[in-house]
């Protein structure tokens, strides 16, 4: 298990059921996904998660998820989570000023969150690993299990797009 901060506790809770869950909670105005949805394991969602590195064996710069709706009733989930700009591999804590990957500058983690057939071209956020376990005898790591909770805002605007992650 691992410590969740009370006022992480609600953001996280929607992704702590096992499995494979994504839960998202856009504000009204939210690019992405105004209202909630938990997309959770099951025939109607494909699961595709890599990991990336620059070679360092062992090591994880970058988290990707494509979860796709196998149904095609509505777009692809992707997300992306990154530390590659940090010039560390990721790890659990807290990812602060983060912007859009790929196209993060310089000391800044990189996330992406797009679906619904909608994405931003610029990103302001931030994101927290809470677990982080990768399978390293391949290379780069397979993923094992990762539980993370964000927020993406569009353009430098207020409303955010909330939600959390957990892949197992």
């Amino acid at each position: 298990g691992f410590d969740v901060p009370p006022e992480m506790e609600e953001l996280i809770e929607p992704c702590l059921a096992g499995g494979k869950v994504l839960y998202v909670n856009g504000d009204p105005e939210d690019d992405i996904h105004p209202g909630e949805e938990t997309i959770s394991e099951g025939p109607r969602w494909s699961w595709v998660s890599e990991t990336f590195n620059d070679g360092t064996p062992g090591v994880v710069h970058l988290v990707k998820f494509d979860i796709s709706d196998t149904t095609g009733v509505t777009s692809p989930w992707k997300l992306a989570f990154s530390s590659w700009r940090l010039g560390a591999p990721l790890a659990p804590g807290l990812y602060d000023a983060a912007q859009r990957y790929p196209f993060e500058e310089e000391s800044h983690p990189g996330i992406m969150v797009f679906g619904e057939y909608a994405g931003c071209d610029e990103i302001e956020g931030w994101f927290e690993i809470f677990e982080l376990e990768t399978d390293v005898s391949t290379e780069p790591p397979g993923l094992v299990r990762f539980t993370a909770s964000f927020e993406q805002h569009c353009y430098g605007r207020d409303p955010a797009l909330r939600g959390c992650i957990h892949f197992e």
